[in-house]
């Protein structure tokens, strides 16, 4: 008894403190011992427990009734089977309060566990600022972008794509011999210009009705940005790149729409449940979420975890208040608390030229697990046009963008996460063309900036490095020295592979870095070399004969111009650099 009336306080709670909701829903989770079970049997259940006890006929009040009467009547209850969430429709003569009661008195009887809570409006946090010159500023946006070997004028623009390595990870794309898995990436939000130029040849198409997703307002296909919200993060996903036009987006992925929040900038719970048990249902990798409320919801939460099990990924918004979340937290974001492979994304700055700093209004805390540049993002917009916004809302795209990349590679789930994400040294990855730093090292309060090329190169060991803090692997990059200075070399001894890429042992670098030089010669366990044929060495024998001399667990690969693999003595192309890093970390993880 006690146990019903702290449920039914707790859910006096939520409607006071909920926004109210533009539906009458309520939301229900049942189970017993794990196994989901069907609100509409629960009248049947009761009955046949009463039987069972005494034989007598149950006394049901007139809210009780309601709530059976409800449960009978065909297409008032909606299931979302992917998340183990069931929606009770407004249309419903028993209120959420009675379902409620209902509900909780089914739980005492038969020992199962029950979450209800009503509907209540979550929202598009307000941007942090958004250009009154938007046009002007995009018109000078023009020529492409040569450090991100993009035609897009607009990316002229995009010193987010800069700062992120952009270029870095589509050349690691690329080098990858093995087929790239097909990739949908739904973004939850407020719909998209369907016939954007930017955007029209990106979007994933239903297989059974052709639409680009489904609209969870008005419960159709017509999925039409009206505030311009959801076609600016479209954009900055996914928006078509090199095709000489607007701006380039993150990932070359296919694009979900789907809308639940309308022209007023709000949306109910419901709605975001719906769209993320499509997102589920229909096989998109990656969901990204730049919205949130206040209000914590223990059905949202589970959902989100279910499809976390299920392999996907939910990237969300930390919102715009430059609030501390462990303080006070929001909503979807702070569930990442409890969900591993959540990624809850704050803001950062935006301009490559400077040092990376934390955007001023973006929230912070131990929940947020990553940041990406929200300040000033160019992307599409409304009627075919081009916007600078900034946000939380705006980095969170880039994030599931980045994301989206990687499950192109074959990663899922968890190995997604923990490839932008990881901290501590069990990959020690550095940018390939030596300019980075260890993903070890974090940039703000609880976060790392994510890097596309530190992701690309996390995901050559990642679920392949074994997860104690004494067994390691080092990736290096190229270049003078840079990728061996630091900690690299300080930990080499705890290390069970040294993987390098590129000329990391040259002439500058010990010039520089001598003693770390040394000591990574020095180790012992196995080496894998992957080098140009012309990365300042004067043949392949003096290559050879360097190789030799660090011992039998040494190897080496060499790589054209291109970026492929060729054997000596072979022009047929073999292998790429992810492959035969990969395999060569495999084998040496096995053998530890």
């Amino acid at each position: 008894m006690v146990a019903m009336f702290l449920e039914s306080l707790l859910f006096f709670l939520y409607l006071l403190s909920s926004g109210e909701s533009t539906t009458n829903h309520t939301l229900v989770m049942i189970s017993h011992r794990g196994v989901p079970l069907d609100v509409r049997h629960v009248p049947k259940m009761m009955a046949q427990a009463v039987a069972a006890t005494d034989g007598r006929t149950r006394f049901l009040s007139e809210g009780d009734s309601r709530c059976e009467r409800c449960l009978a009547q065909d297409g008032l209850v909606r299931d979302l089977s992917a998340l183990g969430v069931q929606i009770v429709d407004s249309k419903c003569e028993a209120s959420p309060r009675q379902m409620k009661d209902y509900l909780l008195k089914a739980k005492g009887m038969l020992g199962i566990e029950v979450d209800c809570e009503p509907d209540f409006d979550v929202s598009i946090a307000p941007l942090a600022g958004r250009s009154t010159v938007a046009e002007g500023q995009v018109a000078r946006c023009t020529g492409g972008n040569p450090l991100l070997g993009t035609n897009d004028p607009g990316s002229s623009c995009q010193g987010n794509l800069e700062i992120i390595r952009f270029r870095g990870a589509q050349e690691a794309v690329r080098s990858v011999s093995r087929g790239l898995r097909n990739v949908v990436l739904a973004i939850v939000d407020s719909g998209v210009d369907v016939s954007h130029p930017d955007l029209i040849n990106q979007f994933w198409k239903n297989p059974d009705d052709g639409s680009i997703g489904f609209n969870f307002l008005d419960d159709n296909t017509n999925v039409t940005d009206e505030n311009g919200h959801g076609t600016h993060c479209a954009g900055i996903a996914g928006a078509q790149t090199n095709n000489s036009l607007g701006i380039a987006g993150v990932a070359d992925v296919k694009l979900m729409i789907l809308k639940f929040v309308g022209s007023d900038r709000t949306g109910p719970l419901s709605g975001a449940l719906k769209a993320l048990d499509y997102a589920v249902g229909m096989g998109a990798a990656v969901s990204s979420h730049s919205y949130g409320g206040n209000v914590p919801s223990r059905i949202f939460e589970n959902a989100i975890r279910n499809a976390a099990n299920a392999g996907h990924i939910v990237v969300a918004a930390s919102g715009n208040e430059g609030m501390n979340l462990d303080e006070t937290p929001t909503y979807p974001c702070s569930y990442s608390r409890s969900i591993p492979s959540m990624l809850c994304v704050g803001a950062s700055s935006s301009t490559p030229t400077s040092p990376v700093s934390l955007a001023s209004f973006s929230n912070i805390g131990s929940v947020v697990n990553i940041v990406a540049p929200g300040v000033n993002i160019l992307s599409t917009y409304l009627s075919g046009s081009y916007a600078f916004l900034s946000g939380t809302s705006m980095a969170t795209p880039q994030v599931a963008g980045v994301a989206a990349v990687l499950a192109t590679l074959g990663l899922a789930g968890q190995s997604i996460t923990d490839s932008i994400t990881r901290e501590g040294f069990n990959c020690i990855t550095f940018d390939m063309r030596g300019i980075g730093r260890s993903t070890g090292s974090s940039t703000f309060t609880g976060s790392d900036e994510v890097k596309d090329v530190v992701a690309m190169a996390n995901y050559v060991g990642v679920n392949l490095v074994p997860k104690d803090d004494t067994a390691q692997i080092i990736l290096l990059g190229s270049s003078a020295g840079a990728a061996i200075a630091g900690s690299a070399a300080s930990l080499v001894d705890n290390c069970v592979a040294l993987v390098c890429i590129g000329y990391t042992f040259g002439y500058m670098a010990r010039m520089l870095f001598g003693s770390h030089v040394s000591k990574l010669e020095k180790f012992t366990g196995p080496k894998l070399f992957i080098m140009g044929t012309e990365d300042c060495w004067t043949g392949v024998s003096q290559l050879a004969s360097y190789v030799h001399k660090l011992g039998p667990s040494a190897e080496y690969r060499l790589i054209d111009g291109a970026g492929h693999f060729d054997l000596e003595n072979s022009t047929e192309r073999t292998g790429q650099i992810v492959d035969f890093a990969s395999d060569f970390i495999t084998k040496a993880s096995s053998k530890h």
